[in-house]
């Protein structure tokens, strides 16, 4: 006896009906179509697990706290998602393109950092609008949708990136502790595993106790780069042809990219854009409980889950672009270091082996060790034979002097404190929530 199961249809492909049937109709008429085409046992499965994450009640239709297009008390009651979801837009892949984005091409992708983070938020709606209105996660639609090969591809697929981005999570906290504290990276790595089991007991008090947590911690990193960025004193104004390539405005407001600055606006896309969080978002929506059989609840939660995770995604931009303002004004410099890096055949490394020729992005270092032996990413210029090579001196734009490196977590940390503290309580906390 075969007890095949019939291949499934996708839920563009059912028939939607009568076209005399009005929206509401026509929805009802495709959602029992669709039900027939998957399995039951399945989908009750998921739906319980649904049930079991909703643990906060929303009000619907209140009026008790009115102003603008929206009531503030049911928004408090819809927002802890969305800030939980903004946590993958400050990875330490978002960290280290903003780092070098800013002491590599100074102001100018501030552009592309806004735009990606709007990209972003448009993915991240359609995410929750699925969660919401559904009851289930993509994860969860992925597998009552497609074939059983397409979703373990899906899977494995999701899990591959996962991984990857706990190395990055595991290691950038390792190598924080390491220049705050000087442990060893192998000790660095068995702490930060350990301390993220630590948030876990935080979530048996409730959800809502683990959001406001999460979102004290951004606020707490929020407020260390903003410190940063009033005391390095950026340029709001300015012209391309400045030393430090235009102010604030000019960058977020005019696409630029100059030869040597389109790595690093490739880079910005791939850090902002992330499919594994659209997973994340469609799953943390589902802790607010909404009648699904109420149009208007269901109304309302898209409404104020959009307007919570647009105020999240807001203040992430906000983060990351003071990330790249304070190391454009700490490290770029345009006609010393980045323009002769890319452009010309430059030497790097203790032993004068020759760095990948033209094409080196470099920004200006002024630490003292810039020229020892511990630093082989610092640039000379000159003859191969060594009898001419000299450093690649330069001046950043707050007036000190260095010499062109190539810069990464490790020296712009030895200048940098609240960046390294930054970065250590941030690791930790997206680490748990891949984890979560």
């Amino acid at each position: 006896m075969n007890t095949a199961r019939p291949a499934r249809q996708s839920f563009d492909s059912i028939s939607q009906g009568d076209d005399n049937m009005d929206d509401a109709q026509r929805t009802i008429s495709t959602k029992s179509a669709w039900l027939e085409n998957v399995d039951e046992e399945e989908l009750r499965d998921i739906e319980k697990v649904a049930a079991d994450q909703a643990e906060v009640d929303v009000p619907i239709n209140s009026k008790r706290a009115q102003c603008c297009c929206c009531d503030l008390y049911t928004l408090w009651k819809f927002t802890g998602p969305g800030w939980l979801m903004s946590i993958a837009y400050l990875d330490p892949g978002n960290l280290e393109a903003d780092l070098q984005s800013g002491a590599y091409t100074g102001y100018q992708l501030l552009w592309m950092l806004f735009w990606s983070t709007i990209m972003g938020l448009l993915l991240q709606v359609l995410a929750l609008r699925l969660g919401v209105v559904t009851g289930k996660n993509l994860a969860q639609m992925c597998r009552l949708e497609y074939a059983r090969p397409t979703s373990i591809l899906l899977w494995l697929m999701t899990e591959t990136a996962i991984i990857g981005s706990d190395i990055q999570e595991v290691l950038g906290s390792a190598i924080a502790l390491q220049l705050l504290f000087g442990l060893p990276l192998w000790a660095g790595c068995l702490i930060t595993g350990l301390d993220t089991f630590t948030f876990l007991f935080i979530h048996a008090y409730g959800v809502r106790k683990l959001e406001a947590f999460f979102a004290s911690l951004i606020f707490t990193m929020m407020v260390c780069f903003f410190v940063n960025f009033a005391w390095t004193q950026p340029v709001w104004g300015g012209a391309p042809w400045a030393p430090d390539g235009g102010g604030i405005l000019l960058g977020t407001l005019i696409p630029t990219v100059n030869d040597y600055a389109i790595i690093q606006a490739v880079g910005i896309l791939g850090a902002v854009i992330m499919p594994h969080n659209i997973y994340l978002h469609s799953a943390l929506v589902q802790s607010r409980n909404v009648n699904r059989k109420n149009p208007m609840a269901v109304e309302e939660a898209c409404k104020y889950n959009t307007i919570e995770s647009a105020v999240a995604l807001l203040v992430s931009f906000f983060i990351n672009a003071a990330v790249v303002t304070v190391f454009a004004r700490g490290f770029f410099n345009d006609q010393e270091c980045a323009e002769p890096g890319w452009n010309e055949i430059t030497w790097s490394g203790a032993n004068l082996t020759l760095s990948p020729g033209a094409g080196a992005n470099l920004g200006c270092y002024t630490g003292a060790d810039a020229t020892t032996a511990q630093f082989d990413s610092c640039h000379r210029v000159g003859n191969v034979n060594g009898t001419d090579l000299s450093w690649m001196n330069c001046t950043n734009s707050i007036g000190e002097s260095g010499v062109c490196c190539s810069i990464g977590l490790s020296n712009a940390g030895k200048l940098n404190f609240f960046y390294i503290f930054y970065s250590f309580i941030h690791n930790n906390l997206l680490l748990f929530n891949i984890v979560f």
